[in-house]
């Protein structure tokens, strides 16, 4: 019996199906599979980084529905365009970059910091996932489906959604102008908070504590995002979208400055009705809650009304360099095919390394016992605490008996590399970092350190750290290209290595301080009377 055939209309082409069956179709779903695969498991360094972040700020864990979310819209996109599949060799070229961003992170971390409160990250996630997921879509659906689809893929540039340069730039403000808020509409309505700092407002047994932080941004942030991708599903203009992010957000922190006032009136209402007073931040949570409900609901009924209609998919002309060669148009599966081997062969080696990484971890052995490690003096500090900081770090307190000259010495006693100036950087601190300093130590052995000088916001406090294999190496430095800080990572045996102990000398200083060079000199003691291979020798793991 013939087969017939049926046309399909998809946009800008026709398909054909034979006995209901789309040949267009045929193997797709396992193609796409395959490629999905492929790229997640290139990007494991990428995703892996991106986790830790998700799983350890709850603030920016907003970032884990990026990645899922631009894989539903790129679907939902095309299909709309007929599931047309005109891959294209370009797609190689943001894939390749996508490696290098990825290898070259390997070896350095690249920081812009055009203010010293102010760090941006030149290698950050978002980029490098974007240009990966771009080359996935040219090269199986082709340069219309890319462009069709370039919203979705902007989606994952948000996997961090909240960098920290935007704690400098827009966060703090706000914290301070909600917690400035709630202090003048307290005196507004006769109360009077003491402590201009803190903003606190209390009685004997009743009492409230309005800090900074108090400034919603999750919610406003949250807000902001669900504006941008809803009147994008809606299929709002770019001007409008726009809008609907920046109105989200503004309304988000509105509200909030709106809880924070009623938070107020029931402190002020609750000095007179005293049954409420034990339910405070029950009652905290529902004024907010119900107050983001309301919002939620207005800004669900103007962004999915009725007369917000879905734009057609309009025809878009092709740039000649992005049409599918006449090689590709033949077998089009071995573009797919191209991306595909490039994604595995750098996701094998991902899968190598974590291997690695284990068969080391086991290596590594038992935690040091804390009692036989530190040295009960160095030079003419003795100590007079120690303490661990979780499994990791052994920290002991040291002090020549003078107020102010303090002094804490750590220990990263799991073995392998752990930069404790990374660490700061990561938690997006204020570090400046100051010079090298190279000397002779106790044991006649040449030493350095690398100092640095970090600013949480609460603490000024100078620091000086090694990676110790031994402690006579040179530490790695820190190199400038204007305002860009490159630091190099060192080599993958130094990484693993169970004999490298990480030390770790701060000093806590007066603000007012600043970054003065009076703020090393205790750092300077100490280290000028350490011995180190005698201090890294008694670190048996």
């Amino acid at each position: 019996m013939a087969a017939t055939t049926t046309p399909f209309h998809g946009v800008g082409r026709d398909y054909v199906e034979h006995d209901g069956t789309a040949t267009s179709l045929r193997g797709f779903p396992m193609l796409m599979a395959v490629v999905v695969g492929a790229w997640m498991l290139a990007m494991i360094p990428v995703f892996h980084e991106a986790v830790l972040i998700w799983m350890g700020d709850p603030l920016r864990s907003l970032g884990m529905f990026f990645p899922v979310l631009a894989v539903v819209l790129i679907a939902r996109v095309w299909r709309g365009l007929g599931w047309e599949r005109n891959g294209t060799w370009w797609g190689l070229v943001p894939l390749l970059v996508a490696v290098a961003m990825v290898l070259a992170r390997e070896s350095y971390r690249i920081t812009f910091l055009p203010k010293p409160e102010i760090s941006v990250d030149l290698l950050p996630n978002g980029p490098i996932l974007f240009l990966s997921l771009s080359a996935a879509v040219l090269m199986t659906g082709g340069a219309r489906v890319w462009r069709k689809s370039l919203f979705p893929l902007m989606l994952v540039l948000f996997v961090n959604p909240f960098p920290s340069a935007f704690n400098a730039l827009l966060d703090v403000p706000l914290q301070h102008a909600s917690a400035a808020t709630a202090r003048r509409f307290a005196l507004l309505i006769g109360e009077h908070p003491d402590g201009e700092q803190l903003r606190m407002m209390f009685t004997p047994d009743f009492g409230m504590f309005i800090a900074p932080g108090c400034n919603g941004i999750r919610g406003a942030v949250t807000l902001g995002y669900i504006g941008l991708i809803a009147s994008y599903w809606r299929g709002f203009s770019v001007p409008m979208r726009l809008l609907a992010a920046f109105g989200g957000m503004a309304m988000g922190y509105l509200f909030n400055f709106l809880r924070l006032c009623l938070v107020v009136v029931y402190y002020k209402v609750g000095r007179t009705v005293t049954w409420i007073q034990p339910h405070g931040a029950l009652i905290d949570y529902l004024i907010g809650g119900m107050l983001f409900l309301f919002l939620s609901v207005c800004f669900g009924l103007f962004l999915f009304r009725p007369d917000a209609e879905d734009p057609e998919l309009t025809e878009m002309e092709s740039p000649y360099w992005l049409e599918p060669s006449p090689v590709v148009a033949v077998n089009r599966v071995w573009v797919a095919g191209a991306f595909v081997l490039v994604c595995l062969t750098l996701g094998v080696s991902n899968v190598y390394a974590i291997v690695r990484d284990g068969r080391a971890a086991k290596v590594m052995g038992p935690k040091v016992e804390t009692a036989v490690v530190l040295p009960q003096t160095v030079g003419r500090y003795r100590l007079v605490s120690q303490w661990m900081e979780g499994t990791d770090y052994l920290w002991g307190r040291y002090t020549d008996g003078h107020a102010g000259n303090d002094v804490s010495m750590g220990l990263w006693t799991s073995g392998g590399y752990h930069d404790a100036t990374l660490c700061h950087l990561y938690r997006g601190e204020r570090v400046t970092f100051g010079q090298v300093l190279a000397h002779r130590d106790a044991s006649g052995a040449q030493t350095t350190f690398r100092t640095f000088q970090y600013d949480d916001g609460v603490t000024n406090s100078f620091a000086a750290s090694k990676i110790c294999a031994g402690c006579t190496e040179v530490s790695d430095p820190v190199r400038w290209v204007g305002p860009v800080q490159l630091i190099r990572k060192p080599a993958d045996s130094y990484f693993k290595n169970p004999s490298v102990v990480g030390v770790l000398i701060t000093h806590e200083a007066d603000r007012g301080l600043g970054a003065s060079p009076a703020g090393y000199e205790p750092l300077r003691a100490v280290i000028d009377a350490l011995d180190g291979d005698a201090l890294i020798s008694r670190v048996k793991h």
